[in-house]
């Protein structure tokens, strides 16, 4: 059983500047003997579209966000290696503290858009176009032709390390897919780490801690926001006046005249959120949450097309990065610190080698945030966690 991220995370920082001396080196095509004799697991973390919230953060290159109010407290499903892989072990955490307030509010940020996708039905699966994108790419190598890949799909709350044996030499790649916090894009992931005492920069914890790690991230093209409209503001106030009547909140109100007084705090409760989200509707700009959930309904529009469009996008662009890692053609490792000139295609997308064995393929011009690709809305709230603003 894994540790959880924020125990092996507590240990990474009592000694980070000796974590830094051990970070794993990057994929060798030179070993290919050594890789045909191990293990290759692929490994979906989850089997349906992922919402991220901003509640803790990776260290992605360029695209570090702020997260002093947004505390992290897991690593849903990933090992040690594939943590390393994606940037979140060696000190790369902003904080492992507990901070409920914090998850709470980043949960609120985006439950509006969450619930346009849940409605949409476009929580589509993407999980069998990636593990298909790892089978070729590992098939297509010298060291993976003719070979079994062994599928893996997590299950809530498991991890890595409860299905693939620790004792042997392996090779995993972890693949998730996610919307970003604000839903400018959709970002597809695969985390690699390989593990034996044979290969080059193998630690006597090869069994725990990978001798290589890689992280390859394609972001979609990003769906744009104008500005906040009169239109978008009437719709708003529709939006939460039929929110607010369909909340229960009159026969609260009942009750609470009735001499209900839990009724009455709950309805209090309510109404409070209520004028909070009237407010809001009634401003001029997009806040956050209204940001989120106004891309959410474009994304969803024409049965998910432009959801469909990326799923398809980033199961494509995942192969092409394996394969250009395993065949040595990427552009070199970054250093820490260096800003690499990305290397760019034929089209208007490029691909960006950022430190710590870590490439993003995306457009020229996206920026969309990185650092949250392993936080994610809860699949199932309770009543009263779905109703707290």
């Amino acid at each position: 059983m894994a540790l959880p991220l924020a125990a092996a995370v507590l240990a990474c920082a009592c000694g980070a500047a000796h974590a830094a001396n051990e970070r794993p080196q990057g994929h060798d095509p030179s070993q290919d003997e050594l890789l045909a004799g191990m293990a290759v697991h692929a490994v979906a973390a989850h089997d349906r579209l992922k919402s991220q919230i901003t509640y803790g953060f990776i260290n992605v290159g360029g695209t570090v966000v702020n997260a002093t109010n947004n505390l992290y407290t897991s690593t849903p499903g990933l090992s040690y290696g594939s943590a390393a892989a994606a940037g979140l072990a060696g000190g790369l955490i902003a904080s492992a503290l507990i901070n409920a307030e914090a998850k709470a509010s980043a949960k609120r940020q985006v439950r509006d858009a969450n619930a346009e996708f849940e409605r949409a039905q476009c929580k589509l699966s993407n999980t069998d176009a990636l593990l298909g994108a790892i089978e070729r790419s590992v098939g297509g190598t010298p060291w993976g032709a003719g070979r079994s890949v062994q599928r893996h799909v997590l299950a809530p709350d498991r991890s890595v390390d409860d299905l693939v044996p620790q004792d042997e030499p392996r090779y995993e790649l972890v693949a998730t897919y996610s919307m970003t916090p604000d839903y400018s894009a959709l970002v597809t992931s695969v985390a690699l780490a390989a593990y034996s005492a044979q290969l080059p920069g193998a630690t006597t914890r090869w069994q725990k801690k990978p001798a290589w790690s890689n992280d390859l991230v394609v972001v979609s093209d990003v769906v744009p926001l104008a500005g906040k409209t009169p239109a978008d503001i009437q719709a708003a106030i529709s939006r939460e006046t039929t929110r607010y009547a369909d909340s229960g909140v009159h026969k609260l109100i009942q009750a609470a005249n009735g001499g209900d007084r839990t009724a009455r705090r709950a309805a209090s409760a309510l109404l409070r959120t209520h004028q909070a989200r009237m407010r809001e509707a009634r401003g001029t700009e997009w806040t956050p949450r209204e940001a989120a959930a106004a891309r959410a309904r474009a994304w969803t529009a024409d049965d998910c097309s432009l959801v469909r469009s990326a799923l398809t996008q980033g199961a494509t662009d995942i192969e092409t990065l394996l394969n250009g890692l395993f065949a040595g053609s990427l552009p070199a490792r970054a250093e820490a610190g260096v800003t690499e000139v990305p290397l760019r295609d034929d089209t208007d997308r490029v691909v960006q080698a950022l430190p710590d064995g870590q490439y993003v393929a995306r457009a020229v011009d996206a920026d969309a945030p990185l650092g949250w690709r392993y936080s994610w809305y809860p699949e199932e709230e309770t009543p009263d966690e779905a109703s707290a603003e």
